[in-house]
């Protein structure tokens, strides 16, 4: 638990002017909207407000894929080292070297900053907690669309 706790106040050190290339800018917009995108249909939920969420999910992602570069040498040296762990424990297992670091990264920088984006300065001047609920309808979808974005880019 220490352990994690280090890597990511390392991420964060490190990665955040990344971090913030990547995403500050769609979660600005999806803030500025100041729309409602409930996503549970017993509370009033559309198959749009899935939809528009799931645009915000691919801008995500896409721009995760394409500022790569911009990604600091010292968290890169960090995911090769899980990479290479990875791939010594699971030899047989040919994408497990980069869903073991894309997963990390996500599950442990990216969604943090999806879900308290405040806590990451991504967000001035916003009501978190009347925006909570707006992220978290985020988060859940993708998670989903981030494991199919990577199996279709790791199969092409």
């Amino acid at each position: 638990l220490l352990l994690l706790f280090c890597l990511f106040q390392f991420m964060r050190q490190t990665g955040l002017p990344f971090l913030h290339s990547c995403i500050s800018e769609p979660i600005d917009e999806l803030m500025s909207m100041k729309a409602v995108f409930e996503l549970d249909s017993t509370r009033g939920g559309r198959e749009e407000y899935s939809r528009a969420l799931l645009q915000f999910c691919k801008r995500i992602s896409t721009s995760m894929f394409r500022k790569w570069k911009k990604c600091p040498k010292e968290l890169a040296e960090v995911m090769d080292h899980i990479r290479l762990c990875a791939m010594e424990k699971f030899p047989e297992e040919p994408f497990v070297a980069y869903t073991s670091v894309s997963a990390f990264v996500f599950l442990r920088f990216f969604c943090p900053a999806i879900l308290n984006p405040k806590l990451f300065n991504l967000m001035k001047g916003v009501n978190v907690i009347q925006s909570l609920r707006l992220l978290i309808s985020l988060f859940s979808l993708f998670i989903p669309f981030r494991v199919v974005f990577l199996c279709t880019r790791y199969s092409n």
